[in-house]
């Protein structure tokens, strides 16, 4: 056997694919992976479309492996050892050059593809900065909160369509997620909207009024059980889509403890109860169709995979990460939902409600990000560029099969 396949090689090949196929199966709330750290790499990161995220991440535990393995044999003065750790770093170093490479051309083509692209969605992106308190209170129903989010959303939203505003019209508005604090039920509800739980001829009217369809985050609710949800309205103030969040965040928005779960809910009536809403969807909008995503639902490449694969044109996340103050979090959650973007070859809309509101291109480019905890309206111009096949949306996890075999 060549030298690489050796006995202490192969050593230094099933440490990674050994942690590659434990971090896929244990069990995290956040879809986060050690490859992540190269996302500066732009020319590197565009393996992602053949491996997924999961081929960055073997390549960082080989070489720190190989390093480990080359300390080793340097303190025990094993010579043997040392020059298989070598050959490794030789390979990695060949591997790292040719990603690197192919990266760089890749991105060109994909800038070229971007440039003749046949057609162009203009969006505009309202971030209205509301805080943690306003947001509770209106949703809790407080006509003092209530009125002001609303007003918020709806001063902002007319400013960014009247005539002369910078870019002009859009061809969609958006709003974050839970940005319409009450239920959103297009009259079906009568009884919600008699008790203020509902506005739904505010929300028309105001549709109305801008004359641009809108795209935005509420509560929907089948029977008594609410689900977070996205929701499609036409510039005439009609319902054209709906899609209800399916990966929920534990004890935020679900109890995620089987039989005791009615119990915990119980005991802490604070804990989120939200209904699971049935999985993957697309909107379809002028000819388009939308991937919907919300909150960190972006985070898991499995779940975007299935949603371009119904045949979205490009994903649109809407997510509210003021809670978590101003700590690392929504730049982390910009940053891991940059790598969905290559994977699919699929572009990504990104509507917050205190930042990062920011358009992601195909090639994993953030374009102009917001500053946190600023109000801004958002404006994206984002070239459609067809339904693009990668071997990660054909093949998905396959890094992950094979490194499993590689083990057995």
């Amino acid at each position: 056997r060549s030298r690489i396949y050796g006995s202490d090689g192969r050593v230094l090949l099933t440490l990674p694919a050994f942690y590659l196929v434990v971090e896929f199966f244990y069990p995290k709330i956040f879809c986060d992976t050690q490859g992540a750290m190269l996302y500066r790499w732009k020319n590197l990161i565009q393996i992602c479309e053949i491996t997924g995220v999961w081929g960055l991440t073997f390549l960082v535990i080989w070489f720190n492996s190989a390093v480990a393995r080359c300390l080793e044999g340097v303190l025990a003065s094993e010579r043997k050892v040392i020059k298989s750790a070598v050959v490794h770093f030789v390979v990695i170093i060949a591997v790292l050059a040719a990603g690197h490479l192919w990266g760089g051309r890749r991105i060109v083509a994909l800038q070229a593809e971007m440039a003749r692209a046949p057609r162009t969605l203009k969006t505009k992106v309202i971030q209205a900065n509301i805080g943690d308190a306003d947001k509770l209170a209106s949703e809790q129903g407080y006509p003092k909160a209530l009125k002001q989010v609303m007003n918020t959303y709806a001063d902002m939203s007319r400013a960014a369509v009247k005539p002369g505003a910078p870019g002009g019209k859009p061809d969609l508005l958006l709003w974050p997620e839970t940005s319409y604090p009450l239920l959103y039920t297009h009259f079906m509800n009568s009884v919600a909207n008699e008790r203020g739980e509902a506005k739904d001829e505010w929300l028309m009217k105001l549709v109305e009024e801008l004359g641009v369809p809108l795209y935005f985050g509420g509560y929907s609710s089948v029977g008594k059980q609410d689900f977070n949800s996205a929701w499609l309205v036409s510039s005439r103030g009609e319902p054209a889509g709906l899609y209800q969040k399916h990966i929920l965040l534990a004890f935020g928005e679900t109890v995620p403890l089987g039989p005791l779960a009615p119990l915990v809910h119980a005991a802490f009536p604070a804990m989120g109860n939200f209904g699971r809403g049935p999985g993957p969807a697309n909107l379809a909008f002028r000819g388009l169709r939308l991937g919907p995503l919300i909150c960190y639902e972006t985070l898991d490449p499995l779940y975007t995979r299935r949603t371009a694969n119904l045949g979205a044109d490009l994903f649109i996340n809407l997510t509210n990460d003021s809670w978590f103050g101003p700590t690392s979090e929504p730049r982390s959650h910009l940053i891991l939902s940059v790598f969905r973007t290559i994977e699919s070859r699929r572009p990504l809309l990104r509507s917050t409600n205190t930042g990062i509101t920011s358009y992601v291109d195909i090639t994993g480019q953030v374009h102009r990000p917001t500053a946190l905890f600023e109000t801004a309206i958002y404006r994206a111009d984002i070239p459609i560029t067809g339904r693009s096949e990668t071997v990660f949306l054909r093949f998905g996890p396959w890094l992950i099969l094979l490194c499993g075999s590689f083990c057995l």
